[in-house]
């Protein structure tokens, strides 16, 4: 075991060190396992997070129709980045080929209430860390494809923020700064930068190394920093960027989607109709249709028998807080991870002065502490519920900013309190660190079609009524979710192969030139996946 302590906490990589904790914590990973085991459904009343107050479009919170669709073509459970995508996909690839698809949205919640409503902000990729990570399990050409996935969203994301108008998502540009605590783990990422150099020349030459001096001098930092990388990386207000693609598309295809909130899936069941076979039932009753797609992150095994101990929950903490009265004004350019000998914390602060409009402005984003908590973060694995802080991590995170910065860059915390807002949110992930994405199998979803060819196959020649799943992205969903989406889109439209044309909402060629093959959802892959097996993974 401690071979793998070792590799994991030499690529900083915060839930890889979390895992290889918990596969050294005897009972606590019991009690883990006993709670990944035994999904739950999302809790009723979770901790509110600042990303949801003041919503720019509060007719979409509660959103849905007066009564339950009876049926549909598609529908897809979930409503945060996943389900954004892969309606979005689906409804602009359907114009753009002259047909028409119904589209029902199921969240068992307020619109975007689970992971992506919860999270960060960021759209980062910490290069370094990552390709070392990936090429030692991999091999140098995958890693370098999936290094490319992830560092494809930013300047995806905005131009989709562009084209569509997404402005409230506030999606930019940021410098991140990775500052490290420990000297030998900064040692380490400067050789692992190395590799990259020498690798991948291309995306090796934005990162900049600073030393202790640097750090400090020019960041703020405390003398507790030995130094750091700078690199391109982005952020985003996350819930109004979903929001207003909602927005957006309900005002585009107001005929076509339907958005159903308060509307919690308990049961899938398959009927004998060849065109809609499956059967939905909800709170609010039940919902027939061709294709069902899985985009609940954590919460999928509740409807995924095959999935049960594959994808699970590790609750993250987040709070939104008010910078000291001496901090510069970086209007929204410059995020933060500070880095130590297990994981790490991230860091972003939205654009403006603060609390200068609406109360709001300039908060930063300060999320992680996990290793803080009871049983060195293990208690945090397999927490389905969202509704509690764990007041060791809360407690930790409250202070982290005033002792990580230097007092003359601080200067004194604000006039009022220094957090305005903490939650929690469920974050899925997968027992082999890779996302599930496209056809489920009925080997995993325990529900077989027949195999008889449906009306609608025969007219559109594209795949018969089926189950599909777009998630587990292991708490880094903002370089992963949105293309992950696309790709699960155009599966189920079986347009995975057919070359792009200059689409905005997808990227140019065909999936499998930008999906990486590691993310493909197979039963082979997922009866190998084990944390039992972790250490040999790695």
């Amino acid at each position: 075991m401690g071979s793998v302590s070792s590799y994991l906490r030499d690529v900083y990589h915060g839930i890889g060190g979390l895992l290889a904790t918990i596969l050294e914590g005897g009972e606590s990973f019991k009690l883990a396992l006993a709670r990944i085991a035994a999904p739950r459904l999302p809790a009723p009343n979770p901790t509110t997070s600042f990303w949801q107050q003041q919503p720019p479009y509060p007719e979409l919170v509660n959103i849905h129709s007066d009564q339950l669709p009876a049926s549909t073509d598609i529908v897809i459970i979930g409503s945060g980045m996943s389900g954004a995508s892969i309606a979005h996909t689906i409804l602009n690839e359907c114009r753009s080929m002259g047909i028409s698809r119904q589209v029902v949205i199921l969240e068992g919640r307020t619109t975007c209430s689970g992971a992506t409503g919860r999270n960060g902000g960021h759209i980062k990729v910490a290069p370094v860390a990552e390709y070392a990570k990936l090429k030692k399990r991999f091999g140098a050409a995958s890693a370098g494809k999936i290094l490319a996935f992830y560092m494809k969203h930013l300047p995806f994301l905005l131009q989709l923020s562009k084209y569509e108008g997404l402005e409230k998502g506030e999606a930019r540009e940021v410098k991140a700064v990775d500052a490290f605590t420990d000297p030998n783990v900064m040692r380490k990422a400067v050789e692992m930068l190395d590799v990259l150099r020498g690798d991948l020349p291309d995306i090796a030459e934005g990162i900049d190394v600073l030393d202790a001096e640097a750090i400090q001098d020019q960041f703020g930092f405390s003398s507790q920093f030995h130094g750091g990388m700078t690199y391109l990386s982005g952020a985003m207000w996350p819930y109004r960027f979903v929001t207003s693609t909602y927005a957006s598309l309900l005002a585009k295809f107001p005929s076509e989607l339907s958005i159903e909130t308060g509307t919690m899936v308990h049961e899938i069941k398959v009927t004998i109709d060849s065109d809609t076979p499956f059967l939905l039932k909800t709170s609010r009753g039940d919902i027939k249709g061709a294709h069902v797609v899985h985009a609940t992150d954590a919460f999928v095994a509740n409807l995924v028998p095959g999935l049960v101990g594959k994808v699970f929950p590790v609750r993250g903490h987040m709070s939104a807080q008010r910078p000291g009265k001496s901090f510069p004004e970086y209007n929204g350019g410059v995020s933060w991870s500070l880095v130590g000998s297990k994981g790490y914390e991230y860091i972003s602060q939205r654009p403006g002065l603060p609390d200068a409009v609406n109360g709001l402005g300039a908060e930063i984003m300060t999320g992680g502490g996990i290793f803080h908590g009871n049983g060195s973060g293990v208690d945090e694995v397999g927490q389905w519920g969202d509704d509690e802080i764990a007041h060791p991590i809360g407690s930790y995170l409250s202070g982290v900013l005033s002792v990580s910065f230097s007092s003359r860059f601080w200067g004194e915390d604000a006039d009022r309190s220094t957090v305005k807002s903490m939650w929690t949110g469920s974050m899925g992930h997968t027992a082999d660190m890779m996302p599930f994405i496209g056809r489920l199998s009925p080997s995993l979803t325990k529900r077989p079609v027949k195999t008889i060819q449906s009306s609608r196959e025969v007219v559109d020649k594209g795949p018969g009524p089926s189950e599909w799943i777009s998630t587990g992205f292991n708490g880094s969903g903002m370089v992963m979710t949105w293309l992950s989406g696309v790709a699960t889109g155009l599966m189920v439209l079986g347009r995975e192969n057919v070359k792009s044309e200059g689409q905005y909402w997808r990227p140019e060629g065909i999936v499998k030139d930008w999906l990486p093959d590691e993310f493909l959802c197979s039963p082979e892959r997922v009866s190998r996946s084990s944390i039992y097996e972790f250490p040999k993974l790695v």
